[in-house]
């Protein structure tokens, strides 16, 4: 098996859409379900994580063939980077509680993304 090739751009496109609909899932469930935006982004990174696959396994790094492997691996990749996510946005919540939570998780989210593709590049789509 060889390294994924990935293609950064794409890389950076679906995660965007996924981002996307993590930062609008959230957004709704805080402000139209009462949920605090630490809970609410448990359910918005399923919603993501749904999109990511999607995304990234068709544009970012080519997959056509054993995707429930790659399936797998891509969502022991997320679920790793929410952990790293969720950790650093409860600490951002906390540290800097004057900025907006939709920002920090904003930022929090991009940083995590250069992990996760590392990941995906060299062990999740690897083919």
């Amino acid at each position: 098996m060889q390294t994924s090739k990935g293609n950064p751009a794409a890389f950076i496109t679906v995660g965007c859409a996924a981002a996307v609909v993590h930062l609008v899932t959230v957004f709704v469930l805080v402000n139209y379900a009462g949920m605090g935006p630490a809970y609410a982004n448990v359910p918005a990174f399923l919603c993501a994580f749904c999109v990511s696959f999607a995304g990234h396994s068709r544009h970012s790094f080519h997959v056509s063939e054993k995707r429930k492997y790659h399936w797998w691996r891509w969502l022991q990749v997320s679920i790793a980077a929410f952990f790293l996510n969720q950790g650093l946005y409860l600490l951002a919540l906390k540290s800097f509680p004057q900025i907006w939570y939709l920002l920090l998780l904003g930022m929090v989210t991009s940083a995590v993304a250069f992990i996760s593709y590392g990941l995906g590049k060299i062990w999740a789509f690897k083919v």
